[in-house]
């Protein structure tokens, strides 16, 4: 993957405003909080500031892609906060703050029985639909998964009650599992463990910047270009001289400013639990 030329697409609603200059920091992570984006776009017309100004909280989606011409990827997709008109000289700078899957995590709740041999999928499922967010990875994630010493069904049926993030949990923790809402989509993985997808390599002439900081002898935190797949979750191999080998992304964090020099993701990364990789990592060839 050749990394050449920065390439991005900015949406508020219907309104896209790649073609002004627009910055944004955004978050995600696997701890199960919602992911946050600060979003700014400098010189609106009137009409559109209004529009935007106007825009329904939680109604209307807020996405940003960032990369390179042929390497763009999602940074982030969720709802409207808030919108504030700010002043900078004689520029109007209008903010925008989003969350993803934040009515997921602090208002739904789940009031619903199950009969006897009720699998874990179909339990899921039915928080997925209380939630309002997407299945994502939950039917593979869950195919084989145990509830300690079951098979993963409820023999004699259960019974969700109350929050649904609280829920969600106390089953997922049962099948040594944990879960996050990415991309407005339900993510599952193995306690400790990555996803199924190859390792991205990390060093010097592949998109890492600088050198990676030792937290302790589980986590490092890496700053890297803003290459596609870099999501809490994804598998790095890291090639510098202070740090190798593999290690799971747990926290993201994105920067970008289309007509600056930010252009970066800085990811907190833990050592991931066996399974770790397949035996190649995909490479980027170059760096412009």
């Amino acid at each position: 993957m050749k990394l050449f030329r920065r390439a991005w697409r900015i949406q508020i609603g219907s309104l896209d405003v790649s073609t002004l200059a627009c910055r944004f920091k955004a978050s995600r992570s696997l701890m199960g909080y919602a992911g946050t984006l600060d979003l700014e776009v400098r010189n609106l017309s009137d009409a559109h500031r209004r529009e935007l100004l106007a825009s329904p909280r939680r109604r209307t989606f807020v996405e940003v892609q960032a990369g390179y011409e042929n390497a763009r990827a999602l940074i982030f997709r969720g709802d409207l906060r808030k919108v504030v008109p700010a002043r900078d000289g004689v520029d109007w700078v209008l903010k925008v703050t989003a969350g993803d899957g934040e009515h997921a995590l602090r208002n739904a709740r789940v009031s619903q029985s199950f009969a006897a041999g009720a699998t874990l999928e179909q339990v899921v499922r039915a928080i997925v639909d209380a939630m309002g967010v997407g299945v994502g990875n939950a039917v593979q994630a869950l195919r084989g998964a145990r509830l300690g010493a079951l098979d993963g069904a409820f023999p004699e049926g259960t019974v969700l009650h109350g929050p649904a993030e609280s829920e969600l949990t106390r089953l997922v923790d049962s099948a040594g599992l944990t879960w996050s809402i990415q991309d407005g989509c339900l993510q599952i993985l193995p306690r400790g463990g990555a996803l199924a997808r190859e390792a991205i390599l990390l060093s010097p002439s592949t998109g890492l910047v600088g050198v990676p900081e030792v937290v302790n002898r589980r986590t490092v935190t890496v700053k890297a270009l803003l290459i596609p797949g870099l999501v809490p979750g994804q598998q790095v191999v890291l090639g510098s001289e202070v740090v190798q080998g593999a290690w799971r992304i747990t926290v993201a964090e994105y920067a970008g400013d289309t007509h600056g020099p930010d252009w970066t993701a800085t990811l907190t990364c833990h050592r991931p639990r066996a399974p770790l990789l397949s035996s190649t990592a995909t490479q980027n060839t170059g760096v412009e």
